[in-house]
């Protein structure tokens, strides 16, 4: 995910050797979000249907779901998940802090991807350093 630990370190905040030390306690994350493209918003808009997108109503059904991880899993097999970030996190309640961080920042800590990234919210998916992954439920956060 990252080539140079000083440069990684720096960015996320750490300005001296102390801070630096510290940094080896920090854990990199990978959010994955289902976004639309322009034109997926403009058939929705234009059909008036929000389920003519596939990706769409498998994002909106996730809201609500009482089996919110396997319908994660299925819509990350199908490829409707996009990688919008990184965020590095230094804290315990580390799925806490990367949700924290994508909400209300610091933006330091947050290496947008693509071109679109929305807060981290219901339905995201969480990668750790160890390929891990975590869906965003309703209240906290269900393994995959």
């Amino acid at each position: 995910m990252y080539d140079d630990f000083d440069e990684v370190a720096f960015e996320a905040g750490y300005q001296d050797a102390k801070d630096r030390a510290n940094f080896v306690n920090a854990r990199f994350w990978k959010v994955y979000q289902i976004q639309l493209t322009d034109r997926e918003i403009d058939l929705i808009n234009e059909a008036g249907e929000p389920t003519i997108v596939p990706k769409y109503a498998a994002k909106c059904g996730m809201d609500f779901s009482d089996n919110i991880a396997v319908e994660a899993v299925e819509a990350f097999e199908k490829g409707y998940y996009d990688h919008v970030c990184n965020i590095v996190t230094d804290y315990d309640g580390f799925l806490d802090r990367v949700f924290e961080y994508g909400n209300v920042g610091p933006e330091e800590r947050i290496d947008r991807v693509g071109s679109r990234m929305s807060s981290v919210s219901v339905g995201d998916i969480i990668e750790a350093e160890d390929g891990t992954r975590h869906v965003v439920a309703r209240f906290g956060f269900e393994e995959l």
